[in-house]
């Protein structure tokens, strides 16, 4: 596993933690933050090195993890 990222990986990996970060269903706590980051780095690492992959593979699994209770099971993204 690669421990560090060139500037195109970085731009990429971070993109896609913002746009679930600042998706409406997700909680932003500290805590919710590193830990959608570390899912995202996991997902980037197993080998997914493109947006539309990357943000497709990530997007369940972080709004299981880190939605709002306030978001109804309806709103999950598809």
């Amino acid at each position: 596993m690669k421990t560090s990222l060139d500037a195109a990986q970085y731009k990429l990996v971070h993109g896609v933690f913002k746009l679930l970060a600042q998706a409406p269903w997700f909680d932003r706590t500290s805590l919710n933050e590193k830990e959608c980051a570390k899912l995202v780095l996991r997902v980037y690492s197993s080998g997914v090195d493109n947006e539309d992959g990357l943000l497709a593979a990530c997007l369940q699994e972080a709004h299981q993890r880190f939605c709002k209770q306030s978001i109804v099971a309806s709103d999950a993204p598809k």
